[in-house]
């Protein structure tokens, strides 16, 4: 296994990767924090859920988790924690590795197709999330 590589974008974006031949899984995490506010904590909380809810493309959390299921059953997941004074988003795809199967489909590349479009091109209506689907992520 290869170390850890630190690559620092110019707009604040660290890029970590592993390389390795050892598992059968390719995995994706983003993490974005900020500081945390109670006027925003709240929200903050709710957001990584209701984005899993639906994008504009498909705009059902049956039909992306279709779409994941079509990519091998590829996991898509979602987390909110606490860090110090920092509150942290983490969103995690994990995909299978097209080496070890016999289709070449590019997975990995729809894999982040997919996670582009939750966080870039979410389901709305009207500039606004979908009130009954933030309303069943509060009761949650």
């Amino acid at each position: 296994m290869q170390l850890m590589e630190k690559t620092k974008e110019s707009r604040g974006i660290n890029i970590h990767t592993i390389k390795t031949d050892r598992y059968k899984t390719n995995t994706l995490m983003l993490m974005i924090k900020a500081p945390l506010d109670r006027e925003t904590v709240a929200m903050r909380a709710l957001l990584p859920h209701v984005l899993q809810n639906g994008t504009a493309q498909s705009p059902s959390r049956k039909e992306v988790r279709g779409r994941l299921d079509e990519l091998y059953g590829a996991m898509l997941a979602s987390d909110v924690q606490k860090k110090g004074e920092q509150h942290v988003i983490t969103i995690r795809l994990d995909v299978a590795n097209e080496t070890f199967l016999t289709d070449q489909t590019p997975l990995f590349e729809e894999g982040i197709k997919l996670i582009s479009e939750v966080l870039l091109d979410p389901l709305v209506e009207e500039n606004a999330f979908n009130d009954s689907i933030v309303a069943n992520e509060k009761r949650s």
